[in-house]
């Protein structure tokens, strides 16, 4: 039996409140999906060095003084 003749089946067997929560879980994943973010809204590597390129601090001087505040 194909994937899809197994969902008709387990649809129709369902009552009204398991397809509503069923339909939910659909909704929950289309949200999620649709959050996600893709390939082309990650900063490649170059596009990071000029970004912070400009700062004058340095980082890693800035994240041990974050750690030491916070106790670590």
């Amino acid at each position: 039996m194909k994937l899809i003749e197994k969902i008709e089946k387990a649809l129709k067997a369902m009552d009204h409140d398991e397809l509503a929560i069923l339909y939910e879980h659909i909704r929950l994943m289309e949200k999620m999906k649709s959050r996600r973010p893709s390939f082309k809204d990650v900063p490649t590597l170059e596009q990071i060095h000029k970004m912070t390129a400009s700062s004058k601090d340095s980082w890693s001087d800035s994240a041990a003084i974050d750690r030491e505040e916070l106790g670590r």
